[in-house]
């Protein structure tokens, strides 16, 4: 399992990539909008785009973040229809070591918590991730350009 966690969550930069593109297409003001994109490995996957709230993310919100592009939400769905990823980015002016030491505070209990946060070029990178249901939750904190971003990755399982 803890080889399915660290796999789901370095798919991240690709997805983060595919959000960034999905949400300039969309116009990130569009609610349940549905497009078709090619992923890492050719194959065809749809991402829907629509607006959220903060609660909607599974996860405890740092205070004072705020959901980047009005709450846009990426969800890829698989052939079937069934959600496999949702992906949101949060943003705060903390420091990048606050906001992963809140989250290793609050989730540290979780099931199959992991922390893997690490250091790159003397800037902290936070990838903390745990399980909710049967949902693997993963958090990326890194600083972009002054201010600090969260990215929250929700997987299921694949029945």
């Amino acid at each position: 399992m803890e080889f399915r966690m660290q796999r789901r969550c370095s798919l991240l930069p690709a997805v983060v990539v595919l959000t960034s593109l999905v949400m300039v297409l969309a116009g990130c003001g569009n609610s349940g909008t549905a497009y078709k994109v090619i992923n890492e490995e050719g194959q065809t996957e749809t991402v829907d785009v629509r607006e959220i709230g903060a609660q909607d993310l599974g996860v405890p919100v740092y205070p004072g973040a705020v959901l980047q592009n009005k709450g846009a939400l990426v969800e890829n769905t698989d052939k079937q229809g069934k959600e496999v990823t949702r992906m949101a980015v949060l943003e705060t002016k903390d420091p990048v070591k606050k906001v992963v030491d809140w989250y290793r505070a609050n989730l540290s209990t979780m099931p199959e918590f992991s922390d893997a946060s690490t250091t790159v070029k003397d800037k902290e990178i936070g990838l903390i991730t745990y399980k909710s249901g049967k949902e693997t939750k993963c958090l990326t904190i890194a600083d972009d350009h002054g201010t600090t971003e969260i990215a929250v990755t929700s997987s299921t399982e694949a029945p």
